[in-house]
C-alpha cells in the first residue's frame, strides 16, 4: 500500500468488513462525529465496547432520553467490600450517541465487551476533541497514539481487548459493513489482537445483574460529560432539528447570556434602577478573559471553574453564583417519564 493510498478508511480498517472508529469518551464534539458517520454511511452493524448484560436496560434508558439515567453494575471485592461501575445514559457520550443513532436508523447493535465481575477503568488524559472541528479524525488519532497507556499482560484490560477482537471475527461471518466504536485508549492493541488472532479467555460467570436508576437533578453535573445546560441545548437543538456543530462553544455563550438574564430578573426593584454593570462591553471582555485563562491551562474549551472564576472577578459574586446555578440547569430531568418509578441516585466526585 502506497502512502498516497492511505485514507482514514484504510487507516481504521481491520478488514474489508470492519472499520474502527476510535472515540474519546465524554465529548459532545466526538459524539457529533459518531452521529454524522453513522447516518451518512452504509452500515449493517454498530459494535459497542460494552458487555451484553447492559444492552436491554441501556437501550430502554436511551428510549427515555432526554431524561438522564444510569445503568449500574454492582461489584463484589474479594475482601467483601462492595462498589459499582456504571454507564451514564448521556446524549453527549459518543457510545450513547452511536447507539441512539443506530436505533433511529434501525441498524443492529452488538455489545462485545467481556463480562467481568469487576471493571478496571483506564486513566488517561487526552487532547480536547474540539480540535476535530479543524483536524481530521485520522490525524487526531495518530497524534494521540504515542501517548496511549499500553495494557499490561496479564490484566483484565488485555483480556477484554483480546475477547473483543475474537468477537469481531465472529461478527464478520454475519455482517459485511461493521462499525466498531472502540475506545481511543484500546484501538492500537485491539487491531494487533485482531490481526494476530491472539488467544482469548471466555467471559467471567456469576456477574451481578445490572440495575437502572434515575439521576437526581442536583447530581447531573457529576453524571454528564458536558455542562447540564449545554447538554440541555443539545437536546433542544435535536428536538427543533437545528444544527449543533459548534454548540460546544456557542452553548457557553448562550449559558452566560441566560445567566445574565436571570441575574437581571432576580434583582429587586430598587437595585434594578441602578446602573447595569454587566454590559455587552463587559461581556466581550469577559469572553476574552475566559479564552485566555483556558489557553493558559492548555485547553480549547473552558470548564465550569474557569467560567465562574472569571465571572466573579469581572462581575461580582452575585453574578458568578447565578452563572453557577444556570450551568447546572437541565429542565428535561423533571419531565414525566417511566423513570419516575425507578430509584433515584445522588452522585458526587467518585461517589454514587
Amino acid at each position: 500500500m502506497t502512502l498516497s493510498s492511505l485514507t482514514p478508511d484504510t487507516i481504521f480498517a481491520l478488514s474489508s468488513n470492519i472499520h474502527v472508529l476510535p472515540v474519546v469518551h465524554g465529548s459532545g464534539d466526538m459524539a457529533h462525529v459518531v452521529r454524522e458517520i453513522i447516518v451518512s454511511r452504509h452500515i449493517d452493524c454498530v459494535v459497542l465496547p460494552l458487555p451484553p448484560s447492559v444492552q436491554f436496560l441501556l437501550e430502554k434508558g436511551i428510549d427515555q432520553l432526554p431524561v438522564i439515567s444510569l445503568v449500574v453494575l454492582p461489584e463484589q471485592h474479594d475482601d467483601g467490600a462492595s462498589s459499582c461501575s456504571y454507564v451514564p445514559i448521556d446524549p453527549c457520550q459518543p457510545v450513547i450517541m452511536g447507539i441512539r443513532a443506530a436505533m433511529s436508523e434501525m441498524i443492529p447493535r452488538a455489545y462485545i465487551d467481556r463480562e467481568v465481575r469487576r471493571y478496571h477503568p483506564v486513566s488517561w488524559v487526552g487532547p480536547d476533541p474540539y480540535t476535530l472541528k479543524a483536524v481530521p479524525l485520522a490525524a487526531f488519532s495518530a497524534a494521540t497514539t504515542p501517548f496511549l497507556p499500553p495494557p499490561q499482560d496479564p490484566s483484565s484490560r488485555w483480556e477484554r481487548i483480546r475477547w473483543m477482537a475474537f468477537r469481531l471475527h465472529e461478527l464478520e461471518l454475519d455482517f459485511s459493513s461493521i462499525l466498531f466504536l472502540c475506545p481511543m485508549t484500546d484501538w492500537p492493541w485491539l487491531r494487533q489482537a485482531y490481526r494476530e488472532r491472539m488467544p482469548y479467555i471466555s467471559p467471567e460467570q456469576n456477574i451481578s445483574l445490572p440495575e437502572w436508576w434515575k439521576v437526581e437533578p442536583s447530581s447531573l453535573y457529576f453524571a454528564l460529560s458536558e455542562l447540564p445546560y449545554v447538554t440541555h441545548l443539545y437536546e433542544q437543538r435535536r428536538e427543533e432539528a437545528r444544527a449543533d456543530t459548534h454548540l460546544a462553544i456557542d452553548g457557553i455563550k448562550e449559558l452566560v447570556l441566560e445567566a445574565r438574564a436571570r441575574w437581571l430578573t432576580s434583582r429587586s426593584t430598587a437595585i434594578a434602577h441602578e446602573t447595569n454593570w454587566v454590559t455587552p462591553q463587559l461581556l466581550q471582555r469577559y469572553f476574552q478573559y475566559v479564552r485566555n485563562l483556558t489557553l493558559l491551562e492548555h485547553r480549547l474549551k473552558p470548564d465550569l471553574y474557569t467560567l465562574v472564576l472569571a465571572a466573579k472577578q469581572m462581575a461580582g459574586d452575585e453574578f458568578a453564583l447565578r452563572l453557577l446555578e444556570t450551568a447546572k440547569t437541565y429542565d428535561y430531568q423533571t419531565q414525566p417519564s417511566v423513570l419516575d418509578t425507578r430509584p433515584s441516585v445522588l452522585m458526587g466526585i467518585g461517589e454514587l
